[in-house]
């Protein structure tokens, strides 16, 4: 019994994994623009 709700847990980690990594796939040439944009203020 507490092997399968290990394995719940587990399936249930990958679901609620998976939207935030798309969302991160989304947001990424966002985060990059917003990061150059960081790294030439810093510079000058």
């Amino acid at each position: 019994m507490r092997k399968l709700g290990k394995i719940i847990l587990i399936i249930a980690g990958v679901l609620s994994l998976v939207p935030l990594s798309f969302l991160l796939l989304m947001l990424s040439p966002f985060i990059q623009l917003f990061l150059k944009e960081e790294d030439n203020g810093s510079k000058y």
